[in-house]
């Protein structure tokens, strides 16, 4: 499987839509797209439900996503209150994984260590109180360096595997009908990041930069598919539960109006917004930092090699905030184990977990993005490639090293 990109949108087959060109959805009867629509006024939401042939999903900040007869797109785009009609389209992942074999004893990933999360875990700051939401592929809930430190999660998609109805389970708790949430992760990629952010310090696996956090686990995509809506709604999920940092390891090189809404909107409620720059990738542009991280509510993240060198992969550009480790980045992955991926999407979580450090000890969203930023260090890079540098997120908590 490729772990780069999520496949087909959600719940095509099963209601005998397919995607076409675009992101578009037709049948064979009627021609229907799915598009999310943002609107101004009342009247403009009231013009695109009267338009559709179903609805999706209503959002809290003026948005909603709907299937409609295309030829009614032009038309409803073209009224002055409505702010834009764009394409339900499917977004990717930004890595490539490798099997790892682990030590029996706790291993501090040399990510983690490089950004000076060690050292603040020596004076005892792990990030206790405050909470992650990862929107990826889910989590795997029985891993045993992350099931401690779960929290809430929910599920956008429907799931890969067994899960009675495919509801979502809002306590966390496993699912009646298969012992496993909705959220379960069956790729890899969400659990990845889930073990960067925070990983138990359990004398075992590996330990995450903020090993004391909850990871709320927000599945808006698998090997069916994760769509703008899904990731829109994950995050006004995220913000509307209270959540200290959101991580988007995933984007697109085509900006999504829906999601930029929804990244001021947790930006708006204190949530810290943290997107990997995306990776150099056949075919598309790479001169381009792909979004929403490219979004200036969204704190953009690039990747390092390991000997503080650009990955090869990352992408460039003024949106570049700063950059962390990102290449053979040892994690936990479903099935109780551990693998080294590569990719931006492992650099964007060791970003938001040390945010998640700030933010247990009191810092807002906006001061943890200044701070951050203000005691990176200068790798020698080009701004467009490092930002203000790589994150040190020990002297972003005044710790000496």
């Amino acid at each position: 499987m490729d772990r780069r990109r999520f496949l087909t949108g959600v719940g095509a087959a099963g209601s005998g839509l397919a995607l076409g060109v675009g992101g578009w959805v037709t049948t064979s009867d009627v021609e229907l797209v799915e598009v999310n629509v943002g609107y101004d006024e009342p009247a403009g939401l009231d013009a695109a439900l009267g338009d559709a042939a179903t609805v999706g999903r209503e959002f809290g900040f003026d948005a909603v996503t709907l299937r409609l007869p295309k030829r009614l797109v032009e038309p409803l785009a073209a009224r002055t209150d409505i702010r834009y009609v764009e394409a339900n389209a499917e977004k990717r992942l930004f890595d490539t994984a490798s099997v790892a074999d682990l030590d029996a004893e706790q291993t501090l990933p040399s990510g983690v260590e490089r950004i000076g999360a060690g050292v603040a875990h020596e004076n005892g700051l792990t990030g206790a109180g405050a909470k992650v939401a990862v929107l990826d592929t889910g989590v795997a809930s029985r891993h045993p360096d992350l099931r401690e430190n779960l929290g809430e999660g929910k599920a956008f998609v429907e799931s890969d595997h067994e899960v009675g109805d495919g509801e979502d389970d809002e306590s966390g708790a496993a699912d009646v009908a298969a012992d496993l949430p909705a959220w379960q992760d069956t790729d890899g990629h969400g659990t990845h990041c889930a073990g960067i952010v925070g990983a138990s310090d359990n004398e075992q696996g590996v330990r995450g930069v903020a090993p004391g956090a909850s990871i709320h686990a927000i599945k808006v995509g698998s090997d069916s598919g994760g769509k703008s809506a899904d990731i829109a709604a994950g995050l006004e999920y995220a913000a509307d539960s209270g959540v200290h940092v959101a991580n988007l390891s995933l984007g697109d090189e085509d900006p999504s109006d829906l999601i930029a809404d929804a990244c001021r909107y947790a930006t708006e409620a204190g949530v810290l917004v943290v997107g990997a720059a995306g990776n150099v990738d056949v075919g598309e542009d790479n001169t381009v930092v792909r979004y929403p991280a490219a979004h200036e509510s969204v704190l953009a993240v690039g990747a390092l090699a390991d000997e503080g060198e650009l990955a090869d992969f990352s992408l460039t550009g003024p949106e570049v905030e700063l950059v962390a480790p990102g290449d053979d980045v040892l994690s936990t992955v479903p099935g109780d184990e551990y693998e080294e991926h590569s990719g931006t999407s492992m650099a964007a979580p060791h970003v938001a977990g040390a945010a998640a450090l700030l933010m247990a000890e009191g810092c807002s969203s906006d001061e943890v993005r200044a701070r951050l930023g203000e005691t990176a260090t200068d790798v020698g890079l080009d701004e467009d490639e490092q930002g203000q540098g790589v994150v040190d997120v020990a002297a972003a908590l005044g710790i000496a090293t």
